[in-house]
């Protein structure tokens, strides 16, 4: 429940919500709504350019989040004290994290190998 929260409070707080002219393309669209990625797509209206860089920076965000699972499963491991349950519970999160950026990293993966298919076509 805590994560659910959490996810909302910052959907609610990090994701700007805008409305559109009709006359704007879609990119334009995309480039106000998102900005404070701070994307430079500025001097490229190519969708494929702009996908990349929305990629490039979850996967960014993605490692951050892997980076900062390790680290807290690895100080409950060493506070546990001996107490099984936690060491359990650091065990999991540790785990947890090593399914997720391998998970990640082949999404990224299949994502350079389909633009790469594209792009030969």
């Amino acid at each position: 429940m805590h994560f659910v929260i959490t996810l909302i409070t910052f959907t609610a707080l990090f994701l700007p919500q805008s409305v559109f002219a009709l006359t704007q393309s879609l990119i334009e669209k995309m480039k106000q709504n998102i900005g404070w990625l701070a994307l430079d797509v500025s001097s490229s209206d190519d969708p494929e350019v702009f996908i990349g860089q929305i990629l490039e920076k979850l996967f960014g965000f993605l490692a951050v989040v892997f980076f900062v699972l390790m680290i807290w499963g690895g100080i409950m491991w060493m506070t546990a004290a001996g107490n099984d349950s936690k060491v359990d519970k650091a065990k999991k999160i540790i785990i947890a994290a090593a399914i997720g950026i391998a998970i990640v990293l082949t999404s990224y993966l299949i994502t350079v190998l389909i633009v790469t298919l594209i792009r030969s076509a």
